[in-house]
């Protein structure tokens, strides 16, 4: 597993403490179904030009990750919520690869875990 896949398997039955097994499901569900149209949203605000757009969706990506347990997938979204505040089009565009291929790997690690657990 690469730097950017770490998935901390303690923080789902952490927060299926906190919220219950149920909240724990849909809040899964949906950072797995938001993940990509945020990075939609990533590349139409580097495709535009408007870095703050960009910005915001790695921001909320950011914190859904790490909501999750996704560590890699927090870390690379937070780096590049930086360079997009410092208006760094280019170094965020050359992190895109990765940050897709992250969330990927997190979505299997999710997924995995979630079978482990029966939900």
């Amino acid at each position: 597993m690469t730097e950017d896949a770490r998935f901390d398997a303690n923080a789902l039955p952490r927060l299926g403490r906190m919220v219950g097994e149920d909240v724990l499901a849909e809040v899964l569900d949906l950072y797995t179904a938001s993940a990509p149209a945020r990075m939609a949203t990533v590349r139409e605000g580097l495709d535009s030009n408007e870095l703050e757009l960009a910005t915001r969706a790695l921001h909320d990506l950011k914190s859904s990750a790490g909501m999750v347990g996704a560590l890699g997938v927090h870390a690379l979204a937070e780096e590049m919520e930086q360079l997009a505040r410092g208006g760094d089009g280019d170094g965020l565009r050359a992190r895109l690869p990765r940050l897709e291929s992250a969330i990927a790997t997190t979505a299997e690690s999710l997924a995995a875990a979630r079978k482990r657990r029966g939900s």
